[in-house]
């Protein structure tokens, strides 16, 4: 949908526009072969033309919450016309300009998609970033927080002289890597490789020390305590975190550099595709507009 609203001449002109005899776009009127007439209203969530001098092509463009198939066999029986009379309604409008008006088409989008705003000529790389921010961020650093928030509880437990789950392993250190923790989520949130590689490096050298001393004491044969596996566990997820967080901003960064979609890509990025098109349009003499 980015691709076609960057790359495509078409411009919204209206929104939410209704059929109607009293205002809006009037309603189509249909003659019957008994002289008698049918009115046909309705409401056009949205209204596209691409205008090509005296020439205005139209598309009629509705949002469906769910899935929605458009079959010829049915306009061809006298179903699902809905779309084609808000077409046929707007270019018979004389109130909607007097430029000629030509039908392009119909087109069903989904209302669920993530609502970005960027300018038409927007860069696709930015328009990823921006859903990157919107989905992989806010999770990363909510896993980020809620594992903060449990050590914050264990350095004050601990402060507080009562028994928890885990112990600080330095209360010095554990003290200056949460106030580290929250420069290195300003950065992550920004989409800063550097904040991803800070937090691992100051985790991963805090819970390191504590996890190799707990590995050697298994290498001997040797049975952990509850604490003991308490902290190694904990220990662990605190190295977990960092690598997924530092992982997740590489794979952005990567798919910003080199943006796919799936839809578009079999077409714009497909050079066998071209060639052969290219070829059959020499051979055939074809000629485009």
């Amino acid at each position: 949908m980015a691709r076609e609203l960057s790359q495509s001449e078409f411009r919204p002109v209206a929104f939410e526009l209704e059929l109607s005899n009293k205002h809006g776009v009037r309603a189509l009127e249909v003659k019957l072969s008994d002289g008698t007439s049918v009115t046909v209203g309705g409401k056009m969530d949205r209204v596209d033309i691409m205008r090509c001098g005296e020439k205005s092509f139209v598309r009629v463009i509705d949002y469906k919450t769910g899935a929605k198939e458009f079959n010829l066999s049915d306009v061809l029986f006298g179903l699902n016309l809905q779309m084609l009379i808000y077409l046929e309604a707007f270019c018979k409008n004389p109130a909607s300009g007097h430029e000629q008006k030509i039908p392009a088409g119909v087109l069903y989008l989904p209302s669920v998609s993530t609502t970005l705003n960027l300018d038409r000529d927007e860069d696709l790389g930015k328009l990823e970033k921006e859903k990157m921010k919107k989905l992989s961020t806010y999770l990363v650093v909510m896993f980020m927080i809620m594992y903060w928030i449990f050590r914050v509880i264990v350095v004050l437990m601990a402060q507080l002289g009562k028994e928890f789950i885990v112990a600080p392993l330095n209360m010095n250190f554990e003290i200056i890597i949460l106030f580290a923790f929250l420069i290195c989520a300003i950065l992550v949130v920004k989409r800063k490789v550097l904040g991803a590689a800070l937090y691992l490096g100051i985790y991963g050298v805090y819970f390191g020390a504590d996890i190799t001393e707990k590995v050697k004491i298994l290498a001997n044969n040797e049975v952990l305590t509850l604490s003991q596996m308490s902290s190694l566990f904990f220990s662990i997820i605190g190295i977990i975190i960092p690598i997924a967080v530092l992982i997740n901003l590489l794979l952005d960064k990567e798919r910003m550099a080199h943006p796919v979609d799936k839809k578009t890509d079999w077409f714009y990025k497909n050079e066998q595709f071209d060639r052969k098109m290219d070829e059959r349009a020499d051979k055939n003499n074809y000629r485009t507009l």
